[in-house]
């Protein structure tokens, strides 16, 4: 079963072209560091990564979409002495037949990326199984991120 996850590594309110690039370059290095020698992670364009989990269950993806969303909120909250909070939006989606591509589940994941920036960013979705597989789908629980709202 080969996984997918496609996040939006960069929205920042203060963000400069150079300061992009830095936070870009550390979302990379987050991603490198907690992923697997055999997992793929390549920049899309603009703010957008996508990840490929090779032999991974869907509640793995997950997982290890929100430990790179956690993760990059520590790591990019500080850049260059500006207070950035920069987060990152992660969609999920999974193939587990061979016979559908690659083109298909960066779909899926994108799909998922934007129900989590409409959902209020900082989050990961998961894209639905019933999409992925069709009828042949089995229930599954969705699985979403809500950021703790600090009280105010």
């Amino acid at each position: 079963m080969d996984t997918t996850a496609k996040s939006e590594a960069f929205k920042s309110r203060n963000g400069t072209r150079l300061i992009g690039d830095k936070v870009l370059q550390i979302f990379a290095r987050i991603a490198q560091a907690n992923l697997r020698r055999t997992d793929l992670v390549g920049r899309l364009g603009g703010g957008e990564f996508v990840v490929v989990l090779a032999d991974a269950s869907i509640d793995n993806a997950y997982l290890v979409a929100d430990r790179l969303r956690n993760a990059f909120a520590v790591g990019a909250a500080v850049v260059d002495d500006q207070a950035l909070h920069a987060t990152a939006s992660i969609g999920v989606s999974v193939i587990v037949d061979p016979a559908q591509d690659l083109a298909k589940l960066i779909t899926l994941a994108d799909q998922a990326l934007y129900l989590a920036k409409a959902r209020g960013r900082n989050r990961v979705e998961v894209a639905p199984l019933e999409v992925s597989l069709g009828s042949e789908a089995p229930q599954y629980p969705s699985m979403i991120h809500a950021p703790e709202q600090s009280a105010a």
